[in-house]
């Protein structure tokens, strides 16, 4: 059972990471919560302090709202949704907030079942900071990708290649592309070539098959209500998507399998985004080993390549990083939202040492 202390100190890193990326909505939710006995019984209350696992860690608010909306998204016309302009309401958060608990109440098996799932923010946004690295990856390596994504959810940001990116005077990926990610670069230049990918595959603890009805449900109920741009864009991404591998595993154990498996001249790109807050001390140690050693024993014309998409531990800074192996080169490329927007790129093009 969570404690209130927990409880309330995710609420208030949950709330904050809301107000700061646009979901009043979610956030002034997560507030009431916040302001109602721990002991007076409601349901949505209840809910929370019957969650076995770390609440910051796990991202219980963001769970039982996203699990809400997924409960709502089946209940077309009901009062809550009338708020929610992710499923044609309005904006009114005071009014959304007044209509939630009812909707609790009366829906709280079904919510409590929901919640199992974890929040799985299959993020289409991130894929232009990520291309961006791809591309300075390739002016490095000059050879073709095998992408490893961890923590893939349903895939989709293992088609950076397939989107349409936007950054002031420099633009990549199929002009006819349905995914347009543009004005998403605050500052800098990324620089770049093109790159071609020979291979994907992701894990995940709970895949989503995004080709599903079921699977587009889950990932559209994890988009905050007000983001209506970004809900169009997830969209457009599951009208092109094609199934990729996606495998249930653990991360550590994944990327060792992966990456011991024999490549030649192909870089073997290890990359995820916002994944390192839903692991512990332990296992990020565990990881960042997997991937070191597979670094270590990399060659000329089988490199490793790790490119991260991650939080400081407060979510204050939300950085792009890139090893690559053998040549042991580490540089930090850019800093962004935790959905990809206001990319501010800070790295500056300049010969690499060479493999």
């Amino acid at each position: 059972m969570t404690s209130e202390i927990d409880l309330r100190d995710s609420a208030e890193l949950q709330s904050r990471l809301c107000t700061e990326n646009g979901s009043p909505t979610w956030a002034t939710i997560i507030d009431a919560l916040t302001e109602l006995d721990f002991n007076s019984g409601n349901s949505a209350v209840e809910l929370l302090k019957a969650n076995e696992q770390d609440p910051t860690g796990s991202a219980l608010h963001l769970r039982l709202l996203g699990a809400a909306q997924r409960v709502a998204m089946r209940q077309p016309g009901c009062n809550f949704g009338r708020y929610l302009p992710s499923l044609g309401g309005v904006l009114n958060p005071a009014s959304a907030v007044e209509a939630f608990f009812p909707f609790v109440d009366a829906n709280v098996d079904l919510i409590r079942a929901e919640m199992q799932i974890p929040v799985q923010t299959n993020e289409v946004g991130r894929s232009g900071v990520l291309s961006a690295g791809l591309r300075a990856l390739a002016t490095h390596t000059r050879l073709p990708f095998c992408l490893l994504e961890v923590g893939a959810s349903g895939g989709l940001n293992l088609y950076p290649d397939r989107y349409r990116v936007s950054s002031g005077a420099s633009q990549w990926g199929p002009e006819d592309s349905p995914v347009v990610l543009e004005g998403i670069f605050q500052s800098g230049n990324p620089y770049g070539r093109d790159y071609s990918v020979i291979a994907r595959a992701g894990c995940d603890l709970m895949p989503i098959d995004a080709s599903t009805e079921e699977g587009q449900e889950r990932v559209k109920s994890f988009v905050w209500p007000e983001q209506t741009a970004r809900l169009r864009r997830l969209e457009a991404a599951l009208s092109m998507f094609e199934p990729v591998r996606i495998d249930a595993s653990p991360a550590t154990a994944w990327v060792r399998s992966e990456l011991a498996k024999p490549r030649q001249n192909s870089v073997a790109v290890v990359m995820h985004s916002i994944v390192m807050p839903y692991l512990s001390v332990s296992e990020k140690a565990e990881f960042a080993q997997a991937i070191g050693d597979a670094g270590r024993a990399a060659t000329g014309d089988s490199p490793v390549a790790w490119l991260r998409m991650e939080p400081s531990e407060d979510y204050g800074t939300v950085t792009l990083e890139l090893d690559v192996w053998p040549s042991g080169h580490h540089t930090v490329l850019a800093t962004s939202t935790p959905h990809g927007a206001n990319i501010n790129w800070t790295h500056e093009q300049y010969p690499w040492p060479q493999s």
